[in-house]
């Protein structure tokens, strides 16, 4: 038997409950995209930050080293610039030194040729006097001979004719005489001058050059200030444009080879030569005993040395 049973379900609360849970979703709906857009721009803003930390730092760093590069770089273009300044100023004095060198052995070589120039000259003069001297003697002596050598014959009166012609041809002979005279002693003056003119003149060509040695006494001395004073000494050779010229080159050159060289022990041979020669001049020399004592005690106390320019 069927039975009908009507049941009568509210569902309004479960509506309004579902309806409050829809909307308390929908908040969490809400919160939840607001949150995920705050998270994102704040991820956004960090990442910004980290970015514009980053370039900061980087473009700090790059300053710093530029800055660092750029402190050396002055530093070590300054210390150039000083050693330029230096080397210049280096170079300056070198130059006015070679300068006052140049000047110095300008000048000097300028004396020695004018000084050969001058002995020269001299020279030739002295070998052309003879010459010159024989040439204006003779052409004197030739003007008179050809004044007087004219005979004059008186005709005015007829008895004086033999007699003047006698006066004429005696006149002839004295001035014959005199000319033979003139001209022996000519002749012999002629070959006297050719003599010396070969003494003087070599007829020869020097096809090379000669070296020869000259003896040069070098004398070294120090005043009570320390100042050195270097001279020298050379034989005389009794020609005047050598002896006019070699002092001077000798002593340039002694002065030269004391500054710049050094002293060093001659070698055993050769030091035993120059005993043995300086022992002979001594034995050889008319000193007294005592000096000649003397002379080989400071000899062996002062060994002689070799000068190496």
């Amino acid at each position: 038997m069927a039975h009908n049973i009507d049941i009568t379900v509210d569902t309004q609360p479960m509506a309004e409950q579902l309806h409050r849970v829809s909307n308390h979703v929908d908040g969490v709906s809400g919160a939840v995209v607001a949150m995920k857009t705050a998270v994102v721009a704040a991820e956004a803003a960090s990442a910004d930050r980290i970015c514009d930390n980053l370039n900061e730092g980087f473009y700090t760093l790059m300053q710093s080293q530029i800055t660092q590069k750029i402190a050396q770089l002055s530093s070590k273009v300054e210390s150039l610039l000083i050693e330029l300044g230096q080397q210049s100023a280096a170079l300056i004095g070198i130059r006015q030194r070679m300068e006052r060198d140049y000047n110095m052995i300008s000048l000097r070589y300028t004396k020695l040729f004018g000084t050969l120039d001058t002995a020269l000259k001299a020279r030739i003069f002295e070998i052309d006097k003879p010459t010159v001297n024989l040439v204006n003697r003779e052409m004197k002596v030739n003007e008179n001979r050809m004044r007087g050598a004219f005979a004059f014959i008186p005709t005015n009166q007829h008895e004086s004719i033999a007699l003047s012609q006698l006066i004429a041809v005696s006149k002839t002979k004295k001035d014959s005489a005199s000319a033979i005279a003139a001209i022996h002693a000519f002749v012999k003056e002629t070959n006297s001058q050719i003599k010396h003119s070969a003494d003087v003149m070599h007829n020869q060509c020097i096809d090379h050059t000669r070296l020869c040695y000259v003896p040069v006494a070098v004398t070294e001395a120090s005043d009570e200030r320390g100042c050195n004073f270097i001279g020298s000494h050379t034989p005389r050779s009794g020609i005047s444009a050598v002896d006019g010229t070699l002092p001077q080159a000798a002593h340039q050159i002694a002065f030269d080879t004391v500054r710049n060289g050094r002293w060093e022990d001659m070698p055993r041979q050769e030091d035993d030569e120059v005993s043995a020669e300086f022992s002979a001049l001594v034995a050889k020399s008319s000193a007294s005993t005592r000096t000649k004592e003397v002379m080989a005690r400071l000899y062996n106390a002062h060994k002689p040395k070799s000068l190496n320019s």
